[in-house]
């Protein structure tokens, strides 16, 4: 199912700092082979933060923290 698909209430979204210093690459490596996430976009506010869209139905908004601070990410 993809996020445009996904119920607005299913659908959640994380953001994320330091992505400059790691690189999108990183970050698109990172999030590429998790269940239920979509896509890492830039913030409105600058490509060094990103916005992370999930389905909660798939992924718990912690573990995909605790999976992104693993790989070196500050999520907030």
């Amino acid at each position: 199912m993809c996020e445009c698909c996904t119920p607005k209430e299913h659908l959640g979204h994380l953001h994320l700092h330091g992505v400059r210093e790691k690189g999108w690459d990183h970050l698109n490596e990172a999030v590429q082979g998790l269940p239920g996430v979509f896509r890492a976009v830039p913030a409105d506010h600058g490509d060094a933060e990103a916005v992370i869209l999930f389905d909660r139905r798939v992924i718990s908004e912690e573990r995909l923290k605790n999976t992104l601070n693993e790989k070196g990410f500050r999520v907030s």
